[in-house]
């Protein structure tokens, strides 16, 4: 049996611990100015912050520890012999943008069941809470609130679950890119409008910490950006859309009430000049 471990004596916590983790952050700076290129002395800059918690040196330390470049043979030659053949050279777009169509399509699923949660949450809501001598449930504007919800929510559901059969059928993300980027674009407002009318049920209590209803509208904020920021999928829908239409080839559209009137006289004149001669 081993001997009890000695406590350190006190000017060595004092004096002795803070110089050693001193030296090991000099160090591993060091090491990071030689791996990365990191110019030193923005590093020695990044340590001062982060022990102070900055969210800067955070942000930057992520930043530097997940970009990786790599060189030499080995690659090079396992490339050439087939062995990291996912596709060919120029082609990790598209094969992340593969990935991330999939993707997209889980975080519309996971929307749907926080979505749906926040709707149970607030139909019960509705039954169990009185006020003003009635259940909420008996209020024009929490009925509204409810009837609202539910429709988003099947439309949205409806829509995911046809995006998910056109993947299958087709088994082309490309094909399909469009509906992937209109269920991204629809699903952070389809979160918010669900929580945020489920916490306005619960009153003050769902703006606690102690519901999750702030938790699901943050969620909606980040869900407009993950894997690309609602904006740009808006972009994306709109071009492939476009993609089916010509213009009109005109001055007016191709709808304009007197443009048809004028055609529809032209096209049946002699039937017309006809009928009209017949009276």
């Amino acid at each position: 049996m081993s001997a009890p471990r000695r406590p350190l004596p006190a000017w060595a916590e004092i004096v002795a611990l803070p110089l050693i983790n001193i030296a090991l952050a000099f160090v591993t700076v060091g090491i990071i100015v030689r791996i990365i290129g990191v110019d030193p002395f923005h590093a020695l800059r990044l340590l001062v912050l982060g022990a102070i918690g900055s969210s800067e040196a955070i942000g930057y330390t992520l930043y530097y520890t997940t970009n990786f470049i790599f060189t030499g043979l080995a690659v090079a030659v396992a490339f050439h012999a087939g062995l990291f053949n996912i596709g060919g050279e120029g082609q990790a777009f598209a094969i992340a943008q593969t990935r991330l169509g999939g993707g997209r399509i889980h975080h519309a699923m996971r929307t749907i069941g926080l979505a749906q949660k926040a709707f149970d949450m607030m139909c019960e809501r509705a039954l169990s809470r009185e006020t003003a001598g009635s259940p909420l449930a008996e209020k024009q504007f929490v009925q509204g609130y409810i009837a609202d919800s539910y429709a988003q929510l099947v439309q949205f559901r409806l829509f995911v679950l046809y995006t998910a059969w056109e993947i299958d059928k087709y088994q082309d993300y490309k094909r399909v890119r469009k509906d992937i980027a209109t269920a991204k674009v629809v699903m952070p407002t389809v979160l918010h409008d669900i929580a945020w009318r489920a916490m306005q049920v619960h009153g003050a209590l769902g703006t606690t910490n102690e519901m999750p209803f702030f938790m699901m509208i943050h969620g909606a904020g980040v869900m407009g950006l993950a894997d690309g920021p609602t904006e740009v999928h808006k972009v994306t829908v709109a071009r492939q859309l476009l993609r089916d239409y010509r213009p009109s080839g005109d001055l007016w559209p191709t709808q304009w009430i007197p443009g048809k009137l004028d055609a529809a006289q032209a096209k049946f004149a002699q039937s017309l000049e006809h009928e009209v001669g017949n009276l």
